[in-house]
């Protein structure tokens, strides 16, 4: 009977190692599957942003522009605030607006870029009141909406944002040659889109560029060149000016992106 008692003892214990053993393996192996998923999710992700990004076409297709924000730093500014005088007499669009610099730029800046990108990237973009009143706008008329609230008021294929800066590096030159004259300005710009697709709230494309001038342009008022009404003011690469300078940013933003 204690031989008996002792074997069936030892197969009971035998049994409790066996279904403890089961039962750890089956707990890791639930756990290694759940971890390989979640790798071939996240690796699935990454090709899908990838493939996006590498893969677009953007031929024949129709952009929305969802946010517009043009920065004129206080350098610029001062650059140029001898000429307020000369500002205040300019026709603007949005007579009520409290930056009057602003307002004699952000619509020539929009609307000098625009045509460049469609014609030299063959697409279409939407007029900037699309959306209708189902978003926010600006004071000057143009979208102020998040990629998310694009989504779900708009039908468009592809959204974008333009963030533009016109910035001074007047002062840095001024510092490595204190004998420039005064009522000078070096103006720069940088230029940046951030491109969607209807498919999610992350970019699938970013374009950037930009241009200054090496030489000093007379703060006088044919610094603002084609953006005001203005005769016999000459717009080419040699006499730069604001809108020279700008369409040279377009320009060579338009060319990164097609050499990338």
């Amino acid at each position: 009977m204690l031989v008996q008692s002792k074997a069936k003892g030892k197969k009971e214990k035998n049994i409790i190692v066996e279904t403890w053993n089961y039962s750890n393996n089956y707990y890791f192996c639930r756990r290694s599957i759940r971890q390989a998923m979640k790798k071939l999710i996240l690796l699935a992700a990454c090709i899908s942003i990838a493939a996006g990004v590498f893969a677009q076409n953007y031929t024949n297709k129709e952009f929305a522009l969802i946010n517009y924000d043009l920065k004129i730093t206080d350098a610029l500014r001062e650059d140029i605030q001898h000429l307020d005088t000369f500002m205040g007499t300019v026709e603007i669009h949005n007579k009520n607006a409290e930056d009057r610099l602003k307002a004699i730029l952000i619509h020539h800046l929009y609307y000098n870029m625009k045509p460049v990108l469609e014609r030299k990237l063959d697409l279409s973009i939407l007029p900037i009141n699309s959306f209708m009143q189902r978003i926010r706008y600006d004071e000057f008329g143009y979208p102020r909406a998040s990629i998310s609230k694009a989504l779900r008021k708009g039908d468009s294929p592809y959204y974008f944002k333009v963030e533009i800066k016109l910035d001074s590096q007047t002062q840095e030159k001024r510092e490595q040659d204190p004998e420039l004259p005064d009522k000078i300005t070096f103006p720069q710009y940088t230029i940046d889109l951030t491109i969607y697709n209807d498919e999610g709230i992350l970019p699938i494309d970013h374009w950037h560029g930009g241009a200054k001038v090496e030489e000093p342009i007379q703060a006088d008022k044919t610094l603002f060149g084609d953006f005001i009404d203005q005769q016999n003011i000459p717009s080419d690469s040699t006499h730069p000016n604001l809108s020279v300078l700008h369409q040279q940013a377009v320009n060579n933003m338009i060319n990164s992106h097609l050499n990338e």
